[in-house]
């Protein structure tokens, strides 16, 4: 699972980012949001597998930093993560209904 392989650097950078948020660059920044997009209904069994996967997301949720301007903080684009989970769920429920 990519995701997986991907957890060590985005610690990295979670921490880069607590410890000197000045200091990341926007490349940087773009790394992390990108891992964060791995998190999905496929990557959800890793949350339960590997406790660190989880520690990093929560890590993240709770990473409010705005980095650049016009680039969302790393807060919001974990938090669209669960609303995107959240949405995809009301839809297949819905699609039930019918």
């Amino acid at each position: 699972m990519v995701l997986a392989q991907l957890l060590p650097m985005a610690e990295q950078l979670l921490e880069k980012i607590h410890k000197e948020p000045s200091a990341v660059l926007k490349d940087e920044a773009t790394v992390l949001h990108l891992i964060l997009g791995k998190y999905n209904e496929y990557s959800a069994s890793l949350l339960h597998k590997d406790p660190k996967s989880l520690d990093i997301f929560i890590k993240a949720v709770h990473t409010t930093e705005e980095l650049f301007t016009g680039m969302p903080s790393v807060q919001i684009t974990a938090l669209e993560k669960v609303s995107d989970f959240f949405q995809k769920q009301k839809h297949i429920q819905a699609f039930k209904n019918v």
